[in-house]
């Protein structure tokens, strides 16, 4: 199962959070494998989210996504929240060619079952 996240530097703490629980909540032999589209996640941050991962075995990818405002050719406002927000209307654009199904979690969900009756879902 790939999941993804899309948050800013400031995030990742409620991410890892996110992350842990779904990685405590997953089976033993479910693979989980992360996406973090983000503009500016610190490379301590991502250090720390790499070790994370590593504990669980899983593995995380981080994309940039600096260029997410270019895709829309019409002015916007996303008043009280970051607008990197909008990039998760573009994760077909960002994602490898090969992902076909991915469970989009914002920062500050908990994940508390399991999570694989969501991968059989089309």
């Amino acid at each position: 199962m790939i999941i993804v996240y899309i948050a800013t530097d400031s995030y990742v703490p409620l991410m890892g959070i996110s992350m842990t629980s779904a990685l405590m909540n997953r089976k033993e032999m479910q693979n989980l494998d992360f996406y973090i589209c983000s503009t500016d996640i610190s490379e301590t941050h991502k250090e720390q989210l790499r070790q994370l991962t590593e504990q669980y075995g899983s593995r995380i990818y981080f994309i940039d996504v600096s260029d997410y405002a270019s895709h829309f050719e019409f002015e916007f406002s996303t008043s009280g929240f970051h607008s990197i927000v909008l990039a998760r209307l573009l994760l077909a654009d960002y994602m490898p060619e090969e992902v076909q199904k991915v469970l989009y979690l914002d920062s500050d969900v908990i994940v508390n079952g399991e999570l694989s009756e969501l991968d059989s879902v089309n």
